[in-house]
């Protein structure tokens, strides 16, 4: 059953009971909606009875709206959920609240729970900061290495002629390699907008970082990873990992200098603002120069 005829009937009960803060209680059998009412003149009982959704209403300690099985559950949260309580658990006071008011202030709660900011929420924001904007160029590295691929195993299946096509593919893999190697650089500049250091000092510390990392590597792969790399790419990906490692870290080291230049000079504001220039003012008022003389 869709959501919004959930809450439509859990309105028109909620309506035809005397609204929330006529109901104490609430919980739910097999079949039935039970709730314990404060005042039994409030409710409207022809009015329950015609709700579409509802299969029947019977009185006894508790009033009970018949909804079926398989949904009755279903019925009953979302009209706890409504009031911003669970299942038996007492109703708050809601006298001069409406059901779109407390409907509308449930939401709001909900949502400012869960837009609640956190330190993991914090450092997901600030990766996504950095690398989302560089993804299609990750995209667009990686399909033209799939398709250089594809090329040199053709050419060495004997599919393609190795004559024509070698230059192709040596092409293709400089445009791939030429994109990862300046990735590594806007991904220094974007860190450094991130925490707070000048983007082309970023990107400089990082791109370097990637080069020195590339030269070690050699042809013949690390000395301390052979049996795992063996001078593939794997070797090229560790040496990127270091340098994206080695220039987030210079990245935020650069960035607390400014930070902390910035609240020096915010400090210094609000000193000259509230000390300073009110003494200054004091000092050259003619009444503390005349009583100053005398």
């Amino acid at each position: 059953m869709a959501e919004e005829k959930i809450a439509r009937i859990a309105r028109e009960i909620y309506e035809n009971v005397g609204g929330t803060q006529n109901v104490k209680k609430l919980i739910h059998c097999m079949t039935r909606v039970r709730m314990t009412v404060i005042d039994d003149s409030k409710v409207n009982l022809a009015g329950l009875k015609a709700i579409d959704g509802v299969m029947g209403v019977v009185e006894d300690e508790t009033l009970q709206v018949v909804i079926g099985p398989g949904t009755v559950n279903k019925f009953a949260q979302a009209m706890v959920e409504t009031v911003g309580v669970r299942l038996g658990e007492t109703f708050p006071s809601a006298e001069g609240q409406s059901i779109d008011d407390l409907m509308a202030k449930t939401k709001s709660e909900a949502k400012e729970k869960y837009n609640k900011p956190s330190k993991f929420k914090a450092v997901l924001n600030t990766i996504s900061k950095i690398f989302v904007p560089l993804i299609p160029a990750f995209v667009g590295a990686g399909l033209i290495g799939g398709l250089a691929s594809v090329l040199g195993n053709l050419v060495t299946a004997g599919t393609l002629d190795a004559a024509t096509w070698t230059q192709f593919i040596t092409v293709l893999k400089i445009i791939q390699s030429g994109i990862f190697s300046y990735l590594v650089i806007y991904v220094g500049i974007n860190s450094a907008q991130e925490f707070g250091a000048t983007p082309s000092l970023g990107g400089a510390i990082i791109g370097s970082l990637g080069q020195a990392g590339a030269i070690a590597i050699g042809p013949s792969g690390l000395a301390l990873l052979p049996l795992i790399a063996n001078g593939k790419w794997w070797v090229y990906l560790l040496g990127l990992l270091g340098a994206y490692i080695g220039g987030f870290i210079a990245t935020y080291l650069f960035g607390i200098p400014k930070d902390a230049k910035e609240k020096a000079d915010n400090y210094g504001k609000s000193v000259q603002m509230e000390t300073i220039q009110p003494t200054l003012r004091v000092v050259t008022t003619p009444e503390f120069s005349s009583s100053t003389i005398e």
